[in-house]
């Protein structure tokens, strides 16, 4: 597929000419609601809304993080599976607590993020404020990275 082809593209025309073909077909509706899976973990990107430039160059706001829904992820094979991620799940206190202080990277990395790694990984974190709406968890975040920053600037989504 080509970037001209895309109805909303998911990342500025230049990060997406740097992605290779592996990472193109990663993206399954380019709309800023990407799903995938790395490595058997799943994860979702939303839309990064109302965030605003810090005096200090940062980009700060609130990001939904995940929703209620059924989910399609891709599995290494190349086929797709189904998950339902119920109200129960969604809004399970462990849920919403493994949310707040978290490390915001660019990217899902393909190890976990703790104390060994987190400085190079690290793009920014998330605070302590989540919010839930009837199908959404939102929380606030802060980037820290200026690269990072500039790259969602020109229409990234996907952290």
């Amino acid at each position: 597929m080509e970037y001209e082809e895309l109805e909303n593209p998911p990342c500025s025309k230049d990060v997406w000419e740097a992605m290779n073909i592996e990472q193109r077909k990663e993206v399954e509706d380019a709309c800023g609601k990407k799903k995938k899976v790395d490595r058997s973990d799943r994860w979702e990107n939303y839309p990064l809304e109302n965030f605003k430039k810090t005096d200090e160059g940062y980009l700060t706001g609130e990001a939904i993080v995940t929703n209620v829904g059924v989910f399609r992820y891709m599995n290494y094979d190349g086929t797709f599976r189904f998950e339902l991620r119920t109200r129960e799940e969604v809004f399970n206190e462990d849920t919403i607590k493994s949310l707040k202080g978290k490390p915001v990277t660019n990217d899902h990395p393909s190890v976990v993020v703790d104390s060994t790694n987190v400085g190079s990984l690290a793009k920014g974190f998330t605070g302590s404020n989540v919010r839930t709406d009837p199908l959404y968890l939102a929380v606030d975040m802060t980037i820290t990275d200026s690269a990072l920053v500039d790259e969602i600037i020109a229409g990234k989504r996907a952290i």
